[in-house]
């Protein structure tokens, strides 16, 4: 039997003869329920998810609101990194603690694996003060009687070596020139210096040396005597001596070769213009000493007072 309606079956009606045939065998079930049985969301209700069962009837599977809730996956952070915003899990007070103990422990090995700044050696002044291997010089003495001179070898281990920017010579201090020396400036000595002229070495005073009246220069030669010694006086200065209108101090020259020229008026080893020649003893060595002007080789400059060529001493 047939009856047609208008618009279709109702969906009740629909469904029971889907049963009905079902259950008379008339058609294939799982063809009808795929097709009749499809699920149903209606917006804000349930929707339905019918599948065949064993037997052929429709079995319901899964139920879920018409919604789908959005599942938050996190990922976890590779191996020794950190993800922004990750919470982490407090920990007992004890394992905080130990693990601040730890970073201090570390911290304090790294500084003392860390060398120390050293600080930034100061500049060199104009000589530098040496401790070290030996110097040998020759001293010289007189005896009175046969008036024979007779050297002494000698060594001094502490010592200061003469440099181009070398400008004064101390009292007490020994100088060691060794290797060519140049000194632009007048060298000033002040007390007792004494300077050793190693074998082969060569000191240039280009302006002289300035001895004063009150001041000494012991000047010491090796066992070759090969060590020079070359002052130029300036202008109204003895090259080793006196300055304008001064008076020489005590020289002496136990060995070396020594050059010295006076400036224009000044005595080579002595005084300066106006300047007695003060006090000049040579023991052994090569001088040569030339005055400037009117001046002496050795001993007082031009129109010295009282005309005083001072003292000058040569042991031979």
């Amino acid at each position: 039997m047939r009856q047609a309606f208008e618009g279709g079956l109702p969906r009740r009606a629909l469904s029971l003869l889907v049963t009905l045939a079902m259950v008379l065998g008339m058609c294939p079930a799982q063809g009808i329920a795929e097709e009749a049985l499809e699920p149903v969301a209606d917006g804000g209700g349930q929707a339905v998810v019918i599948e065949p069962g064993p037997g052929g009837e429709p079995v319901v599977i899964e139920e879920a609101d018409g919604e789908e809730e959005e599942l938050e996956v996190e990922e976890l952070p590779a191996d020794g990194q950190e993800e922004e915003g990750l919470e982490v899990e407090a920990q007992p007070e004890e394992a905080i603690e130990a693990g601040e103990e730890a970073a201090l422990e570390e911290e304090a090995a790294l500084e003392e694996a860390e060398p120390e700044a050293q600080a930034e050696p100061e500049p060199a002044g104009p000589a530098l003060e040496t401790q070290g291997e030996p110097v040998t010089y020759r001293e010289a003495s007189v005896d009175e009687e046969t008036h024979e001179v007779t050297f002494t070898d000698k060594s001094c281990a502490s010592f200061t070596m003469v440099t181009s920017a070398t400008s004064a010579l101390g009292d007490g201090v020994w100088y060691v020139v060794a290797g060519t020396v140049e000194v632009e400036d007048r060298i000033a000595v002040t007390g007792t210096a004494n300077l050793i002229l190693t074998d082969g070495a060569k000191l240039t005073a280009k302006e002289g040396i300035d001895v004063p009246a009150g001041a000494t220069l012991n000047v010491y030669g090796q066992a070759a005597g090969t060590g020079q010694l070359v002052a130029t006086g300036g202008t109204y200065s003895a090259a080793i001596g006196g300055g304008n209108n001064g008076a020489g101090g005590d020289v002496t020259i136990y060995g070396g070769a020594v050059t010295a020229t006076g400036g224009f008026t000044g005595a080579g080893i002595g005084g300066g213009y106006g300047g007695t020649g003060g006090t000049v003893t040579v023991y052994g060595g090569e001088v040569a000493a030339t005055g400037g002007d009117n001046a002496a080789g050795i001993g007082g400059g031009d129109e010295a007072a009282g005309m005083d060529g001072g003292t000058v001493t040569v042991h031979m």
